[in-house]
């Protein structure tokens, strides 16, 4: 359990005095791998071991398979998708059903922030009035979008943001991720894509051709990329510094042609661009990329 001691140890002390939340609350960026240590919690409540948890027994095997018939998991369709109404009208039925091989019956819900009111209220009333066997973690990476009486039901386990190791260069948070997720994968090509700012900075690439390029990302994991390198050139003015690490070379050439105003109008439209995803609001993926490139030229 090396990841997160200190919140580690309070579930731990939470179960072994027989005090386990009936809801969990977990919130932190995905660099913080909350959906590991959502898991490791599982694994706590659902062992049949004498040492909790075993990681080896038949039922924590089930669980790291995510086939244990006391575990079920709720998360959106699509990477950067909502949870729909539905999916937690399913979850007042099976939330009162009784478990079949252990004492607990777990409701993961990943992207918690990212249920609409209707299924923010759905969810209400289950929480409301839970089964006594059933515990619920929800998994979120903000609270802004969270009604706050499914918060006030829940008890909160914070996560810290950026780590020390990261003032000198944002963009190592790319060794966090799973090789495989989104993130990681839009972090193997940072110099690709810093190198293509710089050519349309330098009049050698155009908006619209780029901005058709770039949607081949996800949207919300390119906005979140491109926030943490307007972020870490906005620290590179502030501090007068050079950066080493990850795409060295692309952020300070970009630090030269950008002016720290340049910079905080492209952070401030890429925060009201997360705002809209984060609600829900449909957002036209190449027409939103155009104008953000196109503000950027226009302004330098």
């Amino acid at each position: 359990m090396g990841e997160h001691p200190e919140q580690w140890k309070k579930i731990q002390t939470a179960f072994n005095n027989g005090r386990m939340p009936q809801a969990l609350f977990l919130v932190g960026p995905l660099h913080c791998a909350l959906a590991d240590f959502a898991l490791q919690i599982v694994h706590l409540l659902l062992c049949r071991d004498e040492n909790k948890p075993c990681f080896k027994c038949n039922d924590c095997q089930m669980v790291k398979q995510f086939e244990h018939p006391d575990l079920e998991r709720v998360k959106p369709d699509k990477e950067g998708g909502a949870i729909k109404i539905d999916q937690i009208r399913t979850l007042q039925q099976t939330a009162y059903l009784t478990p079949q091989r252990s004492n607990y019956r777990i409701i993961v819900i990943d992207a918690a922030d990212r249920m609409n009111n209707a299924s923010a209220n759905a969810l209400l009333k289950i929480l409301e009035e839970p089964a006594k066997h059933t515990v619920f973690i929800l998994i979120a990476q903000q609270l802004s979008t969270v009604l706050p009486t499914v918060l006030s039901r829940c008890q909160l386990l914070t996560f810290s943001s950026i780590n020390n190791l990261y003032d000198q260069n944002l963009l190592l948070l790319g060794n966090q991720y799973p090789k495989s997720s989104d993130r990681a994968l839009i972090f193997e090509q940072a110099e690709t894509i810093l190198e293509d700012i710089i050519a349309l900075l330098d009049k050698k690439e155009h908006p619209c051709v780029l901005a058709t390029r770039l949607t081949k990302f996800e949207l919300s994991t390119l906005l979140w990329f491109l926030y943490l390198v307007y972020a870490q050139l906005q620290m590179m003015h502030m501090t007068t510094t050079r950066v080493n690490g990850p795409a060295d070379e692309q952020l300070n050439q970009l630090s030269i042609r950008l002016n720290p105003v340049v910079i905080f109008v492209q952070i401030d439209k890429i925060n009201t661009l997360l705002r809209k995803l984060s609600h829900n609001m449909n957002v036209n993926h190449t027409l939103a990329l155009e104008d953000l490139l196109f503000s950027l030229i226009s302004n330098s």
